[in-house]
C-alpha cells in the first residue's frame, strides 16, 4: 500500500521519505507524542515473533554511540533519527582516534548486553553535526548463522526475519568461512573500518566478492603508514588477527585502550619515524653502513622519547591492602618496610599500618570523623593525619604503638611533611573560603607565612591544590589555579625564588609525586578526563602511562628503595537513585561504571536531565524515563574540559540551568533543551553555583561568592540589574526555592535555614546534618536525607509551620565523608529533585570500592630511556 506524508501509524505522523530499497522504505516522522522528530523503516514483510522480540530486547539498549530503538510495529522498526554524514577516512590522527574510540565504546555497550552486529560497515556508522558517533541498526543481527552472497553484499532478508548478514567488504574470516560468529566477529569489522579510516583505502580491496573473501580469510592486510600513531597501528593489527582468540577477550578491553591512547595523544608531542633526518647518500660503501645504523639509532631514540609508549607490566601488580570496603592513601615509614593508610571502619576512615610480611593490619585511630592523609614523622615513630569536614580541619598527630592523638593545627586545607619529617607545608585558612601557604619547621612548631611572590597572596576558595616534597625534601612542588589556568610550580626551602615549570602549564589537576629525576607521577584529579596514573617529564610535559587498568588510579607514592610504587585501585562514581517518600526502598534509575550526577526531573514528569562523563568528558543529557531514549544538551563543545553540576529545569519545562565549571571558574549557565546554545545567567567572576527556579520561572537563586563571603542569591533571569544577597551561610550549600515561592531553603554550615525572597525574614529548621534536602509538592514540607544519631543516615522531613522533623525511613550507616576521586569533596549526595507527583526525588549517590596495590619496577620503560640517553 503506497504511503503518503500525514499517514499515522498510531502515535505516528509520517512526514516525508528517506529512500526505497530491494527490502523496504523509510521515512522521516513524528512521534506525536513527545513532538520528537524518528526514522521510520517499513519492510515489504511482516516480522516474525522471534524478530519482534530480539528487536524489543534491543530496545533496551541506551547508549549515545548506538542509533535508539523506539518502537517496532509488524512490519516496520520505529528509531532514534540521526542527521550525519557516513564515517570517511581522517587525516587527523586526534579525529581518527575520536571516532575509533566511540565506535568501540557503542560496540562494547551492546556486547555486554548481549547484541552483536554483524553487519559493521562505514554506511552504518554516521557522524553528526556534534562530533558524535552512531552505530545504526546494532544488535538486529543477534541470531544470524548462515550467509548468501548477492553481488558485493550479503543483504538483511526480511523475507526471513531476524537473519541479518554482512557485507563482503567489511567481514570477519569467520563469517566468511560460513562458521558461527561471536562478537569478535564484529572487532574484525571495526578493525577494516578504522584501517580504512587511517589508510583511505579499504584493507582488502579485489575485483570480486569471490576474491574479497578469499583475502580476508587468508592475506594480510598491507602495514599503515607510519603517520598513523604506533599504538592505534597496533589496536588495527589486532582486530584483525585472522584467529578470534588473538583479538580483544573483550570489547570493553578494546574501548579501554583506545581511549588510553587518546589521551595520551592529547599530552605528547608525535615524532614520526619517516621524519627522522638521514644523511646524504655516498659511494663508498664501506661507510654506508655506520651512517644507516646511526640513522636507525636517531629513529629509535626519537621513538622511545616522544612515541606513547606502553604501561608497566600487569604481571607486576599484587595487591596489598583489599579486605574493607575502602583503602586508600598509601605512605611508605621512612624504612620502606611499612604501609599507613586509610580504611573504612564502620563509615569512618580509620588510620591503619601494615608491613610488607604480614597479612594482619593495626588499626592505629579510632577518631569519630574520618582520619585522611597519613604522612609518617622522620624517625617512623609517630603519624600524622587530618581529621574532620572542612573548614574546620584539624591536623593531628598520634604515635605509631597507639594512645592519645595530639591536635597541632585547627583549620587546615592541606599538609605534607617532607621525607626527613623536619618540615611540614600547610595550607592554612586565614578567613572563610579562603587558604595560604605556610611552613612549619620542626611540624610543632608555628607555622610562618610564605612570602614570595606569587604565592604570597594565593588564595584558592573552592579549588582543589595539591602538594608534594620532592623525595630529597628540597623542594615542595604546588600544582594550583592561577586566575583561569594550572600552574605546576617548584618552592625551594632555602629561601629561593618559585620556579614554575612552563612545560606543565595547564595541566589537568591531581594528585602526585616525586621521584627526583625530573618526573612526576600523577594521578586523576576531579576535572582529569583519564583514570590511570602517568609519569610527566617535567622539562618537556612528555607523558606515558604507568597503569593501564579498569578502574581508576589515585594516590600514587613511591618507596624509599624507588622501586616499587603503592597506589590506590578501585571503582567509584556516582549513580542516578530514587528514594520514595512512603519509605520503601531506594531504586536506581541510572547506574554504570561511570559517573552519572545532578538529576533534575521536567515537569512532565517523564523526562529528567543528569550529567554523565560516559563519552570521557562531563555532557548533559536528557533521558525520558519511559522508554530509555536520550538526547544530549551540551557538552565539551561549549565547555573544553570543563564539568557540570546543580541542574534544575524550568518551570515550564523548556530550559535547564547549571552549574558550569571550566578554567577555575564556576558559573550558572542556562541551556534550552531543545539543545542551542546555553547563555550565561550572570557575567560576573564572582563565583556562582546551585541554582534553583523560583515557581514563575522569572528569577533564580543560587549561591556563590559576594563582597569576599559565601551568600544565598537572587537575580532575574535576563535581567541587567545586578544579583541581590539575601543570607549569609558559613559555607557554599545548596539552595531550593520552595513551590509556593514563600521561602528559600539553604545550609549554612550544618544548620538547615529558609530564608524569605525579600531577605526579611529568616527562620532556622534543623541542627542535623543533612546530606541533600529540598521541598515536598505543597511546600509545607521539607524531605531528604540527614545524619541522626549512631552515624545512620535518616530519611526525614520537617514541617515548615511547626518545624517538627521526624522520621520517614532508616537508610543504613553513613559512608565515609570525602569523595576518593576529590580529596577536597566530601559530598556523599548530589542534588535533589523531587518528582512532579511529589511522591519520589531523585539524587545522584556516590559508590566506592577501593583497595591498595604494589607496582615493582614501574619505570623501566623510563630507565630503557635514560640508558639510551
Amino acid at each position: 500500500m503506497p504511503r503518503t506524508p500525514g499517514d499515522r501509524l498510531g502515535p505516528f505522523e509520517l512526514l516525508s521519505p528517506l529512500g526505497v530499497g530491494g527490502m523496504g522504505e523509510g521515512w522521516k516522522g513524528r512521534d506525536t507524542r513527545l513532538d520528537r522528530i524518528v526514522a521510520i523503516k517499513f519492510s515489504h514483510a511482516k516480522f516474525s515473533e522471534r524478530f519482534e522480540r530480539e528487536a524489543r530486547a534491543v530496545a533496551a539498549l541506551n547508549h549515545p554511540n548506538i542509533c535508539q530503538l523506539y518502537d517496532i510495529g509488524p512490519d516496520y522498526l520505529v528509531l532514534e533519527y540521526v542527521e550525519g554524514s557516513p564515517v570517511a577516512p581522517q587525516d587527523n590522527p586526534r579525529k581518527l582516534l575520536d571516532i575509533a574510540t566511540q565506535i568501540a565504546d557503542g560496540m562494547a555497550a551492546a556486547h555486554s548486553a548481549g547484541f552483536t552486529h554483524r553487519d559493521l560497515k562505514p554506511d552504518n556508522i554516521l557522524i553528526t553535526r556534534e562530533g558524535r558517533v552512531k552505530i545504526l541498526d546494532f544488535g538486529l543481527a543477534k541470531h544470524a548463522t548462515t550467509i548468501s552472497e548477492t553481488d558485493a553484499t550479503l543483504t538483511m532478508a526480511l523475507t526471513d526475519p531476524g537473519t541479518v548478514l554482512g557485507t563482503v567488504a567489511y567481514m570477519s574470516p569467520e563469517q566468511a568461512r560460513g562458521q558461527s560468529t561471536d562478537t569478535r566477529s564484529d572487532q574484525f569489522s571495526f578493525g577494516l573500518i578504522v584501517y580504512e579510516l587511517a589508510a583511505s583505502k579499504r584493507a582488502f580491496k579485489r575485483d570480486s566478492a569471490a576474491e574479497t573473501m578469499a583475502a580476508i580469510i587468508k592475506d594480510d592486510a598491507p602495514p599503515l603508514e607510519a603517520n598513523i600513531p604506533a599504538p592505534l597501528r597496533w589496536i588495527i593489527e589486532r582486530c584483525l588477527a585472522k584467529d578470534p582468540a588473538e583479538r580483544y577477550d573483550s570489547t570493553r578491553d578494546l574501548y579501554r585502550e583506545l581511549r588510553q591512547v587518546k589521551e595520551r595523544l592529547s599530552d605528547i608531542t608525535f615524532v614520526a619515524p619517516d621524519t627522522a633526518p638521514l644523511p646524504a647518500p655516498t659511494p663508498r660503501r664501506s661507510s654506508k653502513l655506520p651512517w644507516l645504523l646511526a640513522a636507525a639509532l636517531t629513529v629509535a631514540i626519537a621513538a622511545l622519547l616522544f612515541w606513547p609508549l606502553p604501561p608497566s607490566e600487569p604481571a607486576q601488580v599484587t595487591p596489598f591492602a583489599t579486605e574493607a570496603n575502602i583503602q586508600a592513601m598509601p605512605r611508605w615509614s621512612p624504612k620502606g618496610d611499612r604501609i599507613a593508610y586509610v580504611a573504612d571502619v564502620s563509615g569512618v576512615l580509620q588510620i591503619f599500618t601494615r608491613s610488607l610480611g604480614s597479612s594482619t593490619p593495626t588499626q592505629i585511630t579510632h577518631e569519630p570523623e574520618s582520619a585522611l592523609n597519613p604522612m609518617w614523622s622522620g624517625d617512623g615513630s609517630r603519624i600524622y593525619y587530618e581529621t574532620g569536614v572542612r573548614p574546620g580541619v584539624n591536623l593531628r598527630s598520634i604515635a605509631v604503638a597507639g594512645g592519645t592523638p595530639v591536635t597541632l593545627l585547627k583549620n587546615v586545607f592541606q599538609a605534607k611533611l617532607s621525607p626527613d619529617g623536619k618540615t611540614l607545608a600547610i595550607f592554612v585558612s586565614d578567613s572563610p573560603g579562603t587558604y595560604r601557604l605556610a611552613f612549619a619547621s620542626p611540624p610543632e612548631a608555628p607555622p610562618k607565612p610564605y612570602s614570595v611572590a606569587p604565592f604570597a597572596d594565593l588564595r584558592t576558595p573552592g579549588v582543589a591544590t595539591y602538594t608534594a616534597f620532592d623525595p630529597s625534601g628540597e623542594h615542595l612542588a604546588v600544582s594550583t589555579l592561577f586566575g583561569a589556568q594550572n600552574q605546576f610550580w617548584t618552592i625551594p626551602l632555602d629561601g629561593g625564588a618559585p620556579q614554575e615549570e612552563v612545560a606543565l602549564r595547564g595541566l589537568s589537576q591531581g594528585d602526585f609525586m616525586l621521584d627526583g629525576r625530573g618526573q612526576i607521577i600523577m594521578g586523576p584529579g576531579p576535572s582529569t578526563p583519564s583514570s590511570q596514573l602517568a609519569s610527566i617529564q617535567t622539562n618537556s610535559g612528555n607523558r606515558r602511562l604507568v597503569t593501564a587498568e579498569s578502574t581508576r588510579q589515585m594516590f600514587p607514592v613511591l618507596a624509599p628503595d624507588t622501586q616499587t610504587l603503592a597506589f590506590t585501585s578501585g571503582e567509584m562514581g556516582y549513580d542516578v537513585v530514587e528514594f520514595p517518600l512512603d519509605g520503601s526502598a531506594p531504586r536506581e534509575v541510572v547506574a554504570t561504571t561511570r559517573t552519572e550526577l545532578s538529576p533534575a526531573w521536567a515537569p512532565d514528569g517523564v523526562r529528567f536531565a543528569y550529567t554523565t562523563d560516559r563519552g570521557g568528558g562531563r555532557e548533559i543529557w536528557l533521558r525520558n524515563r519511559i522508554n530509555g531514549s536520550e538526547t544530549r544538551i551540551t557538552g565539551e563543545e561549549q565547555f573544553p574540559g570543563g564539568s557540570f553540576l546543580d541542574l534544575a529545569i524550568s518551570p515550564d519545562g523548556g530550559r535547564v540551568a547549571y552549574r558550569a565549571a571550566r578554567g577555575g571558574g564556576a558559573a550558572i549557565w542556562i541551556s534550552p533543551l531543545s539543545g542551542e546554545a546555553p547563555v550565561r545567567l550572570w557575567d560576573n567572576p564572582d563565583p556562582q553555583r546551585g541554582p534553583s527556579w523560583s515557581p514563575d520561572g522569572n528569577t533564580i537563586a543560587y549561591y556563590g561568592i559576594h563582597d569576599g563571603s559565601a551568600q544565598v542569591m537572587t537575580i532575574g533571569v535576563g535581567s541587567a540589574a545586578p544579583p541581590k544577597a539575601l543570607a549569609t551561610m558559613n559555607r557554599l550549600n545548596p539552595v531550593r526555592w520552595s513551590p509556593r515561592g514563600d521561602w528559600i531553603l539553604y545550609r549554612d554550615g550544618d544548620v538547615l535555614k529558609v530564608v524569605s525572597p525579600d531577605g526579611k525574614q529568616n527562620r532556622e529548621l534543623s541542627q542535623l546534618t543533612w546530606e541533600t534536602f529540598g521541598w515536598s509538592k505543597d511546600g509545607a514540607r521539607i524531605v531528604g536525607i540527614a545524619r541522626g544519631a549512631n552515624r545512620r543516615l535518616l530519611l526525614q522531613q520537617i514541617e515548615i509551620d511547626s518545624r517538627r522533623e521526624s522520621r520517614i525511613a532508616d537508610l543504613g550507616p553513613v559512608p565515609p565523608e570525602f569523595d576518593l576521586a576529590d580529596p577536597l569533596n566530601e559530598f556523599a549526595y548530589r542534588g535533589f529533585s523531587l518528582h512532579p507527583d511529589g511522591k519520589s526525588f531523585l539524587t545522584s549517590v556516590l559508590r566506592i570500592k577501593t583497595g591498595i596495590y604494589l607496582m615493582k619496577d614501574f619505570d623501566r620503560p623510563q630507565r630503557l630511556i635514560d640508558r639510551l640517553r
